[in-house]
């Protein structure tokens, strides 16, 4: 043999001649068995040599690189087994030359492309096994009606698109079929009839809809049944015929109608899942004889009445799901806490009302429990700090009281969510032990004091949100050790102190929101390190200093929102200071831009002119100078443009400063999406642009306390959604166009101008305006 074949696992293949005899190695080797046994490379083309094989088995390494060709003269093989490598590429095998192929996998690789037609021309397969590789294309190049032999097909976990291939019903020998996984559409019109030996069904995660073929419900062999995150119709009256079902996957579909009586013959079912589908009426009290029932989830229809007593039958139920449906006001069952082997409860969203009971303490294998947004009241029982097997607790928008401490004894916790309930008391110090929680949301409960040192030891933790509580004390300096955080919400408390530098290693941070707390001090430097971070809310603090040079850097920045930070109770002026940095403009995906009542000067840059994502941008209440970008009509996607009160008096007759100065630019007519352009309250000079008439969806135009001069243009009669034009205090004189005061007779609620000054705007219409005033002149 080629010494590429030998060095694949040296030894395993002996090719030492007997002595006194000849042997041809290339006819008396008929199988080769070398599942398991760490080989890599690539399959060598020398197999082909072995032209006496019947049996090549290299499943189970980590062989790689494409499947070679040459294997198609070993034309007497009976099994092909390439299965768990990582081959990948084209299956370019004319599978026509294997006349006597029985076996074929090749699940768990990495192959892509097309389905070979002539896999269809093996006609004694019994065996084909594709699944979870890459493959594409129609799922109907094979034409399976010739696979006469063919007991097991196994097409899951790929992306072949179309519809259910008709011909596999010709395989009437076939007892699992699956086809999960893939992209797969329409209505089935296939005839099931005729798959008399199927035991195994799974046609879920495709795109099928249309009603789901009544053939199935005769196929009595069949023990597993998946058909899940399809949109099927139909409903459940002939399910009765299924009596060998022992897994029953209906989830995420449109079937409908009432749960029928007829699953109560399903005696040998151990799983129903019908969750997340338009089932109605009352749950069907026969569900409660299906004593070998491990697993029960019919949440998400549109059920209704009292939970039937007959469920208490169910003992051995391990996964229990009823939330989100539309029962009759009632306590949590006593019968649920019968059943020692629970470990998933799913009660979310049903009108469950009382107390939770003590007795859920009793379920020590519990490791899910979903009781959010129900009418449940009084104290969280002392008993749950036993259930130290939960990993998901969910217990949102309820009127729940007690303390925070008891979430630190349960060790397991990965998901925690509290929010909207009445629970306060301090974090304890020792959920620091929680090493594997991964969401931890107390946002909106009374949870008070300050954040406990601990916390930063949970590295696993992607979501911190305690917005809205009454959180006080600093930042933990060592924030920055949780470094699997995606949100960071501490919003809404009383936090004080400044931001931790070591935020700026944070680097799978998405959304921080500091707003409306105490925290002063700059921002650090480092935050532009964040390049995944998508919204910053710094508002309503006391934060100083300039915004950080470089902040174009934060390259997945949607949302900055740094408002408030100005205290002119003090001398001198407080809050964000200093120039708009220029590299703003590089933030190709920003959509908000929010800093108002701030202390920023200088001219807006250029730059901001290439934010063509952008939706609101907001910077009033600064003291801003210099002209609006000429350029603006490049922001396409503007709905907000905010540059008011950059004029500040500051309770004298000379400004601190001018404000915007120059002319409104014309390409302000770009703006198709535009609806809020405010700019009153600057030293804004020149006419009213007549290209403002262009934005069709002006809801909101403010040019008040401006030097601008001229008439109001006629074009703005155009602005048929315009619902307030304040132009006020400026020099603006002449009429007011007749088309400007026909708008007062529909949208135009608030029109200011200076009426009652000589030389002032004329109404051509008799109280047109709805506020006339003297002006400034």
């Amino acid at each position: 043999l080629d010494e590429n074949v030998m060095n694949m696992v040296p030894g395993v293949i002996d090719t030492d001649p007997i002595e006194n005899d000849v042997v041809d190695p290339e006819k008396i080797i008929t199988a080769i068995n070398l599942p398991n046994n760490n080989m890599v490379r690539n399959i060598p083309q020398d197999f082909a040599i072995l032209t006496g094989l019947t049996v090549l088995n290299l499943a189970g390494n980590t062989l790689s690189g494409p499947i070679p060709k040459s294997l198609e003269k070993l034309v007497n093989l009976r099994t092909l087994s390439l299965s768990n490598n990582i081959l990948n590429g084209p299956l370019d095998l004319d599978f026509s030359v294997f006349p006597n192929l029985e076996f074929f996998s090749v699940f768990g690789n990495q192959l892509s492309g097309d389905l070979p037609p002539s896999l269809g021309q093996a006609t004694a397969l019994e065996y084909i096994n594709l699944n979870g590789n890459g493959f594409t294309g129609d799922i109907s190049r094979v034409d399976y009606s010739s696979l006469t032999e063919l007991e097991y097909l196994n097409l899951g976990d790929n992306q072949l698109t179309g519809n259910f291939p008709s011909s596999v019903t010709s395989a009437t020998k076939l007892t699992k079929l699956y086809v999960f996984s893939n992209e797969l559409s329409g209505p089935i019109t296939a005839d099931f009839f005729y798959l008399q030996a199927l035991t195994e069904l799974y046609l879920g995660g495709n795109e099928f809809d249309g009603e789901f073929p009544t053939s199935v419900w005769g196929l009595s062999t069949l023990t597993e049944l998946d058909v899940r995150g399809n949109r099927f119709t139909g409903n459940l009256d002939n399910v009765s015929g299924l009596r060998n079902l022992v897994r029953l996957n209906l989830g995420d579909n449109r079937f409908s109608g009432e749960i029928s009586s007829g699953i109560g013959f399903l005696q040998n079912l151990e799983i129903l899942h019908l969750y997340d589908n338009a089932f109605t009426g009352t749950v069907a009290t026969e569900i409660g004889f299906l004593q070998n029932l491990v697993a029960l989830y019919i949440d998400g229809n549109e059920l209704t009445g009292d939970i039937p007593t007959e469920l208490e039958n169910l003992e051995i139920l391990r996964g229990l799901g009823l939330g989100n449906n539309d029962f009759n006001e009632q306590p949590i069952p006593d019968f649920i806490f019968n059943m020692p082997d629970l470990k998933q409860l799913r009660l979310q969203n049903a009108n469950f009302n009382g107390e939770i009971p003590r007795a859920i303490g009793s379920l020590g294998d519990l490791e899910l429990i979903h009781l959010e947004d129900n009418d449940l009241t009084g104290d969280i029982p002392d008993e749950m700090s036993n259930l130290g097997n939960v990993r998901e607790l969910v217990l949102d928008g309820n009127d729940l009281d007690g303390d925070i401490s008891f979430i630190g004894e349960m060790k397991s916790l990965e998901i925690v969510t509290l929010s909207g309930n009445n629970i306060g008391g301090e974090l304890p110090e020792n959920i620091g032990d929680l090493v594997d929680l991964r969401e931890l949301d107390l946002s909106s409960l009374n949870v008070d004091g300050s954040i406990p040192d601990s916390m930063t030891s949970l590295v696993n933790l992607e979501t911190f949100d305690c917005n809205d509580c009454r959180l006080d004390g600093k930042i933990p300096a060592n924030v920055g050790r949780m470094v699997n955080l995606v949100t960071l919400d501490l919003g809404e408390n009383d936090l004080s102190g400044s931001i931790p530098d070591s935020v700026s290693t944070l680097l799978k941070l998405e959304t921080l929101d500091l707003g409306l707390n105490n925290l002063s001090g700059q921002i650090p430097a480092g935050i532009t390190n964040l390049s995944r971070l998508l919204s910053l809310n710094l508002d309503s603090n006391q934060i100083t200093g300039p915004l950080p040079a470089d902040i174009g850097d934060m390259s997945a920045l949607q949302t900055f929102t740094v408002s408030e930070t100005r205290n002119d109770r003090v001398d001198g002026a407080t809050g964000i200071s200093g120039e708009i940095p220029a590299s703003l403009g590089n933030l190709k995906n920003l959509q908000e831009f929010v800093m108002t009542r701030g202390a920023l000067t200088g001219s807006m840059p250029d730059s901001i002119t290439n934010l063509s994502t952008i939706r609101v941008f907001r910077v009033n209440k600064n003291f801003l100078s210099g002209p609006i970008p000429a350029n603006i009509g490049n922001m396409v996607a503007l709905t907000t443009f905010d540059v008011s009160i950059n004029k500040d008096f500051r309770d004298t007759d000379i400004p601190v400063s001018q404000g915007c100065s120059g002319q409104i630019p014309t390409s302000v007519g770009l703006l198709q999406n535009l609806e809020d352009f405010d700019v009153h309250g600057n030293s804004l000079t020149g006419n009213l642009p007549s290209e403002i008439g262009n934005c069709a969806a002006l809801d909101y135009l403010d040019v008040e306390y401006n030097e601008l001069t001229g008439q109001v243009p006629a074009s703005y009669g155009l602005l048929t959604k315009l619902d307030s034009f304040y132009m006020s205090n400026t020099n603006i004189d002449g009429e007011m166009p007749k088309e400007v005061c026909v708008l007062r007779e529909g949208v135009l609620k608030y029109l200011y101008a200076d009426c009652e000054f000589i030389g002032g705007p004329v109404c051509e219409v008799d109280e047109c305006c709805s506020g006339c005033f003297m002006g400034s002149r």
